[in-house]
């Protein structure tokens, strides 16, 4: 399979049995990573949790990454991507329907310096995840919570005292 996508000899063990477009992701980040800079990336709507742990793994330095639309990401994708990649400090998750606190809680934990993520949309978040956020990441400066409708002002009052910059 990996000859077959052209994918570089170190990547085979990673790509396996996935799908060309997710081989294709992978051998992106590896190739973005030997650079060692801190990355951006947005991902495609048909990722899969396979594909964002490959990446994680693979890119340490991830600073930025856009998962916005990627409906069958889960929270084992999200934690991968907080527990690699402690210097995050942008994500997007809109409309990441598989999304729950467990995912956000995660990354509160992993990435202190976490400035912007946006979780609109995300139908399973509850204030627990919010609180989590402001309790471990003071420098929040965009939390985006629009359409979030498990949402209490005791999520807001924690963000306004723990988070000055918001």
């Amino acid at each position: 399979v990996a000859a077959a996508l052209r994918v570089p000899q170190s990547f085979r063990a990673v790509v396996g049995f996935i799908a060309r477009d997710t081989a294709l992701y992978v051998s992106r980040a590896g190739r973005v990573a030997r650079n060692r800079n801190p990355l951006r990336l947005k991902m495609r709507e048909w990722i899969r949790d396979a594909a964002a742990q490959a990446i994680a793994s693979s890119c340490p330095n991830l600073t930025t990454i856009n998962l916005a639309g990627c409906r069958s990401i889960t929270d084992a994708a999200v934690q991968a991507l907080a527990g690699a990649c402690p210097n995050l400090t942008e994500i997007n998750l809109a409309s990441c329907d598989n999304i729950t606190d467990a995912a956000v809680q995660a990354l509160a934990s992993s990435c202190p310096n976490l400035t912007t993520i946006h979780l609109d949309n995300c139908a399973n978040i509850t204030d627990a995840a919010v609180q989590a956020l402001a309790t471990s990441c003071p420098n929040l400066t965009t939390i985006d919570l629009e359409r979030c409708t498990t949402i209490t002002a005791a999520a807001a009052q924690a963000l306004a005292s723990s988070c000055p910059t918001l």
